[in-house]
């Protein structure tokens, strides 16, 4: 498997996604009242991330995703949030420059 294969790119992005999600929760539900997110050493923190990492395999990741976040769905809401100041930014030297992102032509 190379490092260009579909499959080690997808799982990168579940993995940066899944964990974005669940730092946002840290940070909305234990630590609402921190300006600046920062959960590491939080006994709160790590009780809560043990006991969904205690079910292991024994349950489907949807039922372990719950136990911590409260949803049974991945949401990219956290992740888009991580990401919206480089977005922005791109957005604003793509118009600076006229250049227009996409595909253009076939893909062969």
């Amino acid at each position: 498997m190379s490092i260009f294969d579909v499959d080690f790119f997808f799982f990168f992005f579940l993995l940066l996604n899944l964990r974005k999600q669940i730092a946002s929760i840290f940070c909305l539900t234990l630590l609402p009242t921190v300006r600046r997110c920062d959960f590491s050493g939080s006994h709160e923190a790590g009780a809560a991330l043990a006991e969904m990492l205690k079910l292991g395999s024994s349950v489907p990741w949807q039922d372990a995703l719950e136990t911590l976040t409260g949803e049974r769905k991945m949401d990219a809401g956290p992740i888009l949030e991580f990401f919206r100041p480089l977005h922005k930014w791109l957005q604003r030297k793509n118009r600076e420059n006229g250049d227009r992102p996409g595909w253009q032509g076939d893909l062969v």
